[in-house]
């Protein structure tokens, strides 16, 4: 089976010049790994868990997906703590990023 590719999502928060996002991913899969799993068998990973902004708050980070089929969620946050949630969807051969929302602290 191959794996679903990438997937890139980008961060914006208006007035945020200073500082960059960090992010972390916490994913389920939609069935239990195999005893012995090789190496490709996770639901999603992050390619980088930290991005700077461009000067207009805006930054960019990529997913990777796995071969579990399965739902992840990223949490980004500024260095003021406010944070953001993006829904991540793994099928077998597909990766999609679904929503976001916005939480802050």
């Amino acid at each position: 089976m191959t794996a679903p590719g990438q997937q890139s999502f980008t961060v914006l928060e208006t007035n945020y010049t200073n500082g960059a996002y960090t992010a972390a991913i916490v994913c389920s899969a939609a069935s239990p790994p195999p005893s012995s799993p090789p190496a490709d068998d996770y639901v999603a990973t992050l390619a980088g868990t930290t991005a700077s902004q461009d000067g207009n708050g805006t930054a960019s980070f990529t997913v990777n997906g796995g071969q579990l089929p399965g739902s992840c969620t990223v949490t980004i946050t500024d260095a003021h703590d406010q944070t953001t949630t993006v829904t991540v969807n793994v099928a077998q051969t597909s990766l999609s990023v679904n929503s976001h929302t916005r939480r802050t602290h």
